[in-house]
């Protein structure tokens, strides 16, 4: 985000002060995978609305470095020591046109890259990073290196004074400026304002496709400077197709798709992107608005991590504050927002507890993680700050990430410690508070383990560690890594009719037993494990175990058996017999109810092109709904899933 006054000193920003709940808001549960499978993860379905013109973003785990205000020739001569850190990611900050581009200490300075002056890369003195001819430089030098580059984009809006547009502008956008493209509404932002007002900032009409040739104007000028990727500024006030009436429309279709289709085309690159959004969406959003098509930010989880840091273990949690699945996340332990801005919630910690957050946080599975790299209170703009990215502790834990990425985890405190195991032979243990030595390590196979910081060797017996008072950081491998436990891969299909064949790899087992339904454990010989057709149409769980003389490794996996809702594009489960169900589905036109097909506690409907849907409760034997005799409904729900369950839709 970005400072929006005129003046020396900082005010508060979105995000610190307008964090409305959102109860309404259908989450996707996601929880760490306490299993100890150390199999692929599973595919699962991806957070894409039904739509073929959406293109998700690239999903593997970046480790990120935000090189804050550092100039492009100073990024450029620092890659050495960003690669041999353990990045793979660098972040700068924009290179569009500034307000009032000169140089100074950055504390009085840095917001004014958050008021560009118009869609374009700076190719002058616009810019005190740099020329746009640097940024090339830059990109090519990095590409060399196979480290990606991603930019920081402003889009909603554009350098303000009082709300509307600054006169510079005009010199840079003059159909923007000319045409007065702001809105206009007199509310300020909050979670449930999208179109509004950020302090004296003015907002954008993103909607209106003039904005939206010139955001996509300068993404593929960026592409064309050899950029691998962006971070959307203030996403979650910019809107999305599936918004309602009042707000919907296709500037991320016509912007960063669009531009992720040129990159392909033109270059055969592969972009990553993520939004920035503090906070929740608001109400009656949802996150896979978003994560259809790019990462997100989930800075309450971030937040919780920092206290965390600090001493309080009872912020430690396995979960993500936005239920999003890891691989569409980013994390942090801090931000330029965080340490910047006068509210900033960690300018005011230490470096040593921002290094424990930022370990903690990056032993995390699958997720995208940033290291915000400080700069110095004498720093100006351009310059290099605090090379603490460069510390034992951050190398290492860049590398076990890169190691262990996709590996099943188990989060944890212990006695003052974050305990993160990796699989059943890996573990990341970060002292917090005390100095009590016997640390439990959940889901750890018994042996010897070597700290890559230290050099020392650790052994797990019965699940505990030992820790010597005063040690930090513990970050554990094993020289028999993958075959100390068993693992589980399961192949099937979500749903089926009458029989299912079920494919069933293990690794290390010595035995291998199933349960259905919560019925007693038979033994499984052999690799393929049948589902009967005796099984009742419905819900089918299946719990499969693997064991070894080391331990026990479990999987469970949710199926649908039904012939008659076989080829439905959409079924929901644990629906109530006695009353009747619809659907009124919708994309961007004037929604219509679609009937549905019935089974059992099941019912299935075809969306025939729609993305949105909401269920309709009614009185049994209803045969022409209505909103007048509805019992009840649900909220918007994107449709980027085949199967949910009725009792997981937010009940309006």
């Amino acid at each position: 985000m970005k400072k929006y006054l005129f003046v020396p000193f900082l005010s508060l920003l979105l995000g610190a002060f307008c964090f409305a709940s959102c109860s309404s808001n259908k989450k996707t549960s996601h929880h760490s995978d306490n299993s100890g499978d150390t199999s692929n993860p599973d595919s699962g379905s991806e957070d894409n609305p039904d739509n073929p013109d959406i293109i998700p973003t690239y999903s593997k785990g970046k480790t990120i470095l935000h090189c804050f205000d550092w100039s492009m020739t100073n990024i450029k001569n620092s890659l050495n020591d960003i690669k041999n850190a353990g990045f793979d990611t660098i972040q700068i900050s924009p290179m569009q046109p500034q307000k009032d581009p000169y140089s100074g200490n950055w504390k009085n300075q840095w917001w004014k890259l958050y008021q560009p002056l118009g869609f374009k890369v700076a190719t002058g003195g616009e810019n005190i990073l740099g020329t746009k001819s640097d940024l090339i430089d830059l990109c090519s030098e990095a590409d060399n290196k196979g480290i990606d580059v991603i930019v920081d984009v402003v889009a909603n809006h554009l350098a303000s004074a009082s709300k509307g547009l600054y006169s510079a502008v005009q010199g840079y956008e003059p159909v923007i400026y000319n045409n007065n493209l702001i809105h206009t509404t007199g509310k300020s932002i909050d979670d449930d304002v999208i179109w509004g007002n950020m302090g004296d900032l003015c907002d954008l009409k993103t909607e209106d496709n003039r904005v939206q040739e010139r955001v996509l104007s300068l993404l593929k000028e960026y592409v064309d400077c050899g950029i691998d990727g962006f971070r959307f500024d203030a996403a979650k006030h910019i809107e999305t197709e599936f918004d309602s009436v009042i707000y919907r429309s296709d500037f991320w279709k016509n912007t960063l798709d669009a531009a992720k289709t040129y990159a392909k085309n033109t270059y055969n690159r592969e972009l990553f992107s993520y939004g920035e959004i503090l906070g929740t969406v608001g109400t009656g959003r949802n996150y896979n608005y978003y994560t259809c098509r790019m990462s997100i930010t989930d800075s309450d989880q971030s937040s919780d991590a920092l206290k965390a840091a600090r001493g309080n273990t009872s912020f430690i949690s396995d979960s993500y504050n936005t239920n999003e699945k890891a691989t569409n996340l980013v994390i942090w332990s801090e931000s330029h927002d965080t340490y910047s801005n006068d509210w900033g919630e960690s300018k005011d910690d230490d470096l040593s507890t921002i290094q424990k957050g930022y370990v903690m946080q990056a032993s995390r599975k699958e997720s995208s993680i940033l290291y915000f790299a400080r700069p110095l209170s004498t720093s100006n703009l351009g310059e290099i700050g605090d090379l603490s990215y460069k510390n034992n502790e951050v190398k290492a834990i860049n590398s076990f990430r890169d190691k262990y990425g996709t590996k099943g985890e188990t989060v944890s405190s212990s006695n003052g410690c974050f305990v993160n195991v990796r699989g059943s032979s890996s573990a990341v243990i970060v002292r917090l508070s005390g100095n009590n030595t016997q640390i439990e390590v959940p889901g750890l196979a018994n042996g010897s383990y070597k700290d890559s910081i230290s050099g020392n060797n650790f052994v797990c017996n019965n699940g505990v560690i030992t820790l010597p008072s005063g040690t930090t950081y513990c970050i554990l491998e094993s020289d028999n890594d993958d075959v100390i436990m068993p693992s589980i891969s399961l192949n099937y299909n979500e749903v089926y009719s009458e029989t299912q064949n079920v494919m069933v790899t293990t690794k290390n087992a010595s035995s291998i037993t199933y349960s259905i339904n919560g019925s007693s454990e038979q033994t499984l010989d052999g690799s393929v494990l049948s589902l009967p057709n005796s099984l009742p149409n419905g819900k089918v769980s299946l719990k499969v175990k693997a064991t070894n003389s080391n331990g026990v490794v479990s999987k469970t996996i949710n199926m649908i058996k039904t012939s008659t809702l076989m080829n439905k594009e959409l079924i929901i489960t644990d629906c109530d017999s006695n009353y009747s169900y619809y659907l009124w589905t919708w994309i961007k036109d004037d929604g219509k109810w679609r009937s549905v097909t019935v089974d059992g506690d099941m019912i299935g409907c075809d969306l025939n092109g729609d993305t949105m849907f909401i269920v309709v409760k009614f009185a049994k034997g209803t045969t022409t709904p209505n909103w007048d005799n509805k019992i009840s409904q649900t909220g918007n729900v994107a449709a980027n899933q085949r199967i949910y369950s009725y009792l997981d839709l937010p009940i309006e």
